[in-house]
């Protein structure tokens, strides 16, 4: 029953909502539309070539509203999958049997999840990933391990570091023959792009470096540093709020059998359920805390792994089952997942998610930029540049380019009969310090501010400082 209200709960969200969770969320829907037309899209580093792969198909539908509610609906079906797949993996792990049925529900019940599962975003298809490895080395699944394992890294950036780990589990258990299929995932995403972008060099070394160089993340973050144990704080909203007390209880259980991890294969399934969501709990921590790799500090992060945190509460209740403590998991599960959804909803009603001021900011301005009154304007700046994902969605059937936003090298070598319409947020930050653009460089560039009388305050307009010939 919790599966089925589940299920059609956020398919109605996804047909009602007219906001998104994330703003990166516009992004990617734009990304998986266009990629119809712009073949580079597929292999964009930040676009994550796994997702976009997955929302292409829906996203080309011919109206723009059924496009988005089918790649909404898309994200469903993954979360889906990802509690079947969840429920595999704990039917053959021997200390999760007695509560095996009742994992769906326990992985799905975080309201994080609930919320991303009618969004458009990277963490959902990205656990299931990793799910599927933990079942291929749970299973001794090698080649599937290798495999499925090498694309981690074209779903979200933390599967860089997973690939390190299940490299070094190979080679632990000596499966030197799987080792090369590690490296087809990541490999045939390089020389794609690659060939899409130039096709010049010697391969793979080529190949390699366009990764590199196409990698988004600045070394020094734009964004503010913050605390050390702000993951940590945060960690109930990612787990579930009532789920959390069984995760801490099922990490500690997962870990008194630590002693057998040489002999016994089942010991090491435990251990790294524990260790996967550990490691990005304390990577993320440290990234956030020294401002490194563009980390905001958003909790979705912790919700890459949203299955293991659904598995250790699993392995928290069965614990507490073994000792006789509780006697009706399903009915506790249910509502320890249940109770947080529906109250946070009595208390502070979010459903469905209704775009904000800002994004009814970015409505009028893509309505001015389309009415008389920018006209004069448009005629000696016709290429417009803006930032903000909104007003390109706002724009989706007009604008001949999806990507056209900002940049340094843009405002430092201006190019000819450019509008720039910059916003405090989305051009002042970026994962990519080359796409970071303060309200101070344009002038500096000899951009002009011709900001409208009663513009949004959030934004401004400029100029590049040589117009278009417009011939009379």
């Amino acid at each position: 029953m919790f599966l089925v209200a589940f299920a059609v709960t956020s398919a109605l969200m996804a047909w009602l909502g007219t906001g998104f969770l994330e703003a990166d969320g516009i992004t990617h829907f734009l990304y998986a539309r266009a990629a119809w037309d712009y073949p580079w899209v597929l292999t964009d580093v930040w676009g994550r070539p796994i997702v976009k792969l997955l929302h292409i198909l829906p996203a080309g539908a011919s109206d723009v509203g059924v496009a988005l509610v089918l790649v909404r609906w898309t994200s469903l079906i993954v979360v889906l999958v990802g509690a079947a797949l969840a429920w595999v993996a704990a039917k053959r792990t021997p200390t999760l049997r007695p509560v095996e049925l009742v994992v769906p529900v326990l992985v799905l019940g975080s309201p994080l999840v609930f919320l991303h599962s009618f969004a458009v975003l990277t963490e959902l298809p990205y656990g299931v990933l990793m799910l599927v490895c933990l079942i291929a080395y749970q299973r001794k699944w090698w080649w599937l391990l290798a495999l499925v394992g090498g694309l981690l890294p074209a779903a979200r950036p933390e599967g860089i570091g997973f690939v390190l780990m299940i490299a070094t589990g190979l080679l632990l258990h000596r499966r030197w023959l799987e080792l090369p299929l590690l490296t087809f995932g990541t490999l045939s995403w390089a020389t794609t792009g690659w060939l899409i972008a130039s096709g010049e060099g010697v391969w793979p070394i080529a190949a390699l470096q366009w990764l590199r160089d196409a990698f988004p993340y600045s070394e020094e973050s734009v964004y503010d540093a913050g605390p050390l144990l702000k993951f940590v704080g945060m960690l109930p909203a990612a787990t579930g709020p009532m789920l959390f007390p069984l995760v801490f209880v099922g990490a500690w259980v997962f870990c008194q059998s630590w002693r057998g991890w040489r002999t016994d294969h089942d010991s090491r399934v435990g251990l790294i359920i524990v260790a996967v969501p550990a490691i990005v709990l304390v990577v993320h921590s440290l990234l956030h805390w020294t401002g490194k790799m563009a980390s905001s500090g958003d909790v979705r992060y912790l919700v890459a792994v949203w299955p293991f945190w659904g598995l250790l509460a699993a392995r928290g209740l069965a614990w507490l089952v073994e000792r006789g403590t509780i006697r009706q998991p399903a009915w506790v599960a249910v509502g320890l997942a249940a109770g947080p959804m529906i109250l946070l909803q009595l208390a502070y009603p979010i459903l469905p998610i209704r775009e904000d001021a800002d994004a009814q900011a970015a409505r009028r301005v893509a309505a001015w930029v389309a009415s008389d009154d920018a006209a004069d304007l448009l005629a000696t700046h016709p290429d417009v540049r803006v930032d903000h994902p909104v007003y390109r969605l706002a724009r989706i059937t007009t604008d001949d380019h999806p990507f056209n936003g900002g940049s340094q090298q843009m405002i430092v070598q201006p190019p000819t009969g450019t509008l720039y319409l910059w916003h405090e947020v989305y051009s002042d930050y970026n994962a990519d310090g080359r796409f970071t653009v303060d309200a101070t460089m344009p002038e500096q560039h000899g951009w002009s501010d011709v900001t409208p009388e009663g513009f949004p305050e959030a934004w401004r307009v400029f100029t590049s400082p040589e117009p278009v010939v417009v011939l009379e």
